[in-house]
């Protein structure tokens, strides 16, 4: 849904920036935006990334994994992004609106560093960006009608059963639960699944 909350809406040829790239809506985000024939520049933590997290986004359909010290020099050549994707908020939300086109959307999703959202006044002022919010379980779930959830889960699954959407994971039985929790023993960057037997 993400993809589908910039108005006017992202089309092929268009590009997004994102950071929470190795995060699964990050993934998904970069396989779907591919999907679409959508560009995406995906900030990565400076020095904190490992070289395996940059090749799997890459192997995902990543068109530019790089920092946010380095953006601007990375992402040269590209289209400036029509949209930017923040989860992260305080500086790396700035990061992200400074890539953004004229006229472009800055979606907050989340805020894992606790700090608020910072854009720019230039941004806002001479380039017109615009900032909004996307919370899919109460906000566009409760508000969307059943065939549009109808036909974003069929989408979905359809992607997954055709192996172009995918997220790594990592799967204990239910009863192992507490070993996941046990240093080293998830592996970074996957998604932790609990199967019931």
């Amino acid at each position: 849904r993400l993809l589908h909350s910039v108005d006017p809406p992202l089309k092929r040829g268009d590009s997004f920036i994102q950071n929470g790239s190795t995060s699964a809506v990050g993934q998904s985000l970069i396989q779907l935006g591919r999907l679409r024939g959508i560009r995406s520049i995906n900030l990565i933590r400076e020095g904190g990334a490992s070289e395996d997290s940059r090749r799997h986004l890459e192997a995902l359909g990543a068109d530019v994994v790089t920092t946010a010290s380095e953006a601007k020099r990375d992402s040269a050549g590209m289209p400036p992004p029509r949209a930017g994707f923040n989860c992260v908020g305080g500086d790396l939300s700035a990061a992200v609106a400074k890539r953004l086109a004229k006229n472009a959307t800055l979606v907050t999703y989340g805020g894992m560093s606790k700090k608020p959202v910072q854009i720019p006044t230039p941004l806002s002022i001479f380039k017109g960006i615009r900032a909004t919010g996307f919370w899919l379980s109460g906000q566009w779930y409760p508000d969307s009608a059943w065939e549009e959830r109808q036909e974003m889960f069929e989408a979905l699954c359809g992607h997954v059963a055709r192996g172009e959407l995918e997220v790594r994971t990592q799967t204990f039985p239910l009863e192992e639960a507490l070993r996941a929790f046990t240093p080293g023993e998830v592996k970074p960057n996957h998604k932790l699944v609990l199967k019931m037997n």
